[in-house]
């Protein structure tokens, strides 16, 4: 099982899912984490496109993970990540070493309040 995390100093959650520099990748097995690594997210190019183009290229870099855990998101990327079979879990504790604890142990709970709804407005 593989669980990443968004971050930019790969020790706390990012505050802004969408704009993290990367994700922190544990992979798990018998519940004891055996590796991870750090991903950069390549925002060049993404900045100013659609939400489309940057939900792809974060899918690019999770696309082999089970779940995702955050302090907030998007309600698009959410559903997003679901439709590709990944797992979210939005929660409030920034510290990634405690969340990774509380995973592990099973008393990791989602909290459906930290994913926003997001209105489009006409220009």
């Amino acid at each position: 099982m593989k669980v990443a995390f968004p971050t930019d100093d790969q020790r706390t959650i990012a505050g802004h899912f969408g704009q993290t520099s990367g994700f922190k990748i544990y992979t798990i097995e018998s519940g004891d984490i055996q590796s991870s690594d750090y991903r950069l997210l390549d925002h060049s190019g993404i900045e100013n496109g659609r939400p489309g183009q940057k939900h792809k290229a974060i899918l690019d870099l999770v696309r082999d993970c089970d779940t995702v855990i955050t302090c907030g998101m998007g309600e698009p990327i959410y559903y997003f990540l679901q439709k590709n079979g990944i797992t979210s879990v939005a929660q409030r504790t920034p510290e990634i070493q405690v969340v990774l604890d509380d995973f592990l142990n099973g008393k990791l709970e989602h909290d459906e309040t930290l994913v926003h709804r997001h209105h489009h407005h006409s220009h």
